[in-house]
């Protein structure tokens, strides 16, 4: 069975490749993952999409970081995707959450009841899910969202959301058929995460 063709980062030339140097620049070289090699197919669309994930998980935000990353994670929790689970648990800890906290996250819903996270951060992550998935928000929702968020970070949640279902949709869906089996040790979290990068795991997995 032919596999879909990445962009191996040996292999990256041009502006792919300035792409490239400047993820590593900034987040090391594990945190270039196989879907920046399918990015990177077409400069033109790689450099715009690594300029919304700068600009949301690099550069300051309105809202706090661990709220966009705890986003990031509730969404592709919920989409299954292995390995967008594997970065955006890698992130959170970056931003000095620690495991208890991650798994709050992961039953937020059942966190909320048990009064053990906070009104906003439920209500950021119950927004985002909705927006990750297309779900209707009804009046009371978006008047308490709108009442606990300023519109800048009701903006940075809604493009967290769009931009990061892109991600876990592509690795939920094509992982397995593309070349991430095949993708350099050093730009992998860990080499023996390999089958979860090439999509043979589940989230409940990570």
């Amino acid at each position: 069975m032919a596999n879909l063709n990445l962009v191996m980062p040996a292999d990256a030339t041009g502006d792919t490749q300035a792409v490239f140097d400047e993820i590593v620049a900034t987040w090391g070289p594990r945190r270039l993952g196989p879907i920046w090699g399918f990015w990177g197919r077409d400069p033109k669309v790689l450099r715009p999409i690594w300029t919304l994930i700068k600009r949301l998980m690099v550069e300051p935000t309105a809202t706090p970081k661990p709220y966009l990353m705890a986003i990031s994670l509730i969404g592709a929790v919920r989409t299954d995707c292995p390995r967008c689970v594997m970065t955006h648990q890698t992130e959170l800890r970056g931003e000095g959450m620690d495991a208890e906290f991650i798994e709050l996250v992961r039953n937020y819903e059942a966190s909320a009841a048990a009064g053990k996270i906070d009104r906003k951060l439920y209500l950021a992550l119950r927004f985002g899910e909705s927006v990750w998935f297309g779900t209707d928000i009804d009046e009371a929702d978006w008047e308490e969202v709108s009442a606990a968020f300023s519109e800048e970070q009701i903006f940075e949640m809604v493009v967290t959301a769009l931009i990061e279902s892109c991600f876990s949709r592509y690795g939920k869906a094509l992982a397995r058929y593309d070349e991430s089996i095949e993708w350099p040790s050093e730009n992998l979290a860990a080499p023996e995460l390999r089958h979860v990068v090439a999509g043979r795991a589940t989230a409940k997995d990570v």
